[in-house]
């Protein structure tokens, strides 16, 4: 496990980021997994760390109701909810508390919890736990140079949800921008993926500019390709 040096990754550091950053407002790590997350059956879905909710836009037709929650107010987030009446946005510290919010079906983040402090993470893992029945967290394994707090192998991550529930796997390694010193897991409680459903998920990743798919999990779509 390891801590990064950053300091001052405060809710004003990440309003500024959001405000000016174009990464910022332009990238969404979730928006490749809505095809897969729609495997979960849910209903009602929360999005913990939704920044400038394009993911919320985007599944907007596929959940009933969703909730996203940032401690930045992302300058596109108004229309967002302009124009999806089913979508919500509660600006709240996550790593202080929970806002009052009725459990959702499934709750899911992405490019997240490593921004979150490591002495920190236990006690939020815990308080979004109890906020869903199924759960799906696209996380970070790298230092990003600025904000990643928390700098864990997914194994390390995958003790700490352990330590939660015996429930959770890490069913997905990728690579960021085909980076391989840029490793992104996929930790969850619910595997939904049969071999027809993990070939719509590889060829998601695959038509993304973005994600780059580890070999062993391309070798095991591989044999429901032939």
């Amino acid at each position: 496990m390891g801590l990064a040096k950053y300091t001052g990754c405060d809710q004003k550091y990440y309003q500024k980021l959001h405000d000016e950053h174009p990464a910022f407002q332009n990238n969404n790590w979730m928006l490749t997994e809505i095809e897969a997350l729609r495997l979960y059956g849910a209903s009602t879905l929360i999005e913990i760390g939704c920044g400038n909710g394009k993911f919320l836009s985007a599944a907007a037709n596929s959940f009933r109701l969703l909730t996203g929650i940032d401690w930045a107010r992302a300058p596109a987030i108004d229309e967002v909810i302009r124009c999806n009446k089913n979508v919500t946005f509660i600006q709240s510290d996550l790593i202080a508390g929970f806002p009052p919010v009725e459990p959702a079906d499934l709750l899911v983040s992405a490019d997240f919890l490593e921004h979150l402090p490591t002495d920190s993470l236990l006690n939020c893992l815990r308080r979004y736990h109890d906020k869903a029945s199924f759960h799906f967290h696209k996380i970070a394994c790298y230092d990003d140079g600025h904000s990643h707090l928390s700098i864990l192998e997914p194994v390390d991550w995958l003790e700490i949800f352990k330590s939660i529930s015996n429930d959770y796997i890490v069913f997905s390694l990728e690579k960021r921008l085909g980076d391989r010193s840029k490793q992104v897991c996929c930790i969850t409680n619910h595997n939904p993926y049969d071999g027809k459903n993990a070939i719509g998920r590889l060829n998601a990743i695959e038509s993304s500019n973005s994600w780059k798919i580890t070999a062993p999990y391309r070798k095991i779509v591989g044999k429901f390709r032939r």
